[in-house]
């Protein structure tokens, strides 16, 4: 697997104007053979 992850830290403001923290995984994640559809489901899920 190659790959280069890296977290995002975000926020927002919601309708009564206060900050919600939010954040996440962004990257490319390259894998040498096809992943078994179970584990692809698991990779899926993760996001």
């Amino acid at each position: 697997m190659n790959g280069d992850l890296f977290w995002i830290d975000a926020g927002y403001r919601d309708a009564n104007g206060d900050y919600r923290s939010m954040g996440g995984v962004q990257g490319m994640v390259e894998f040498a053979a096809p992943l078994p559809e179970e584990e692809l489901a698991l990779w899926v899920l993760g996001q």
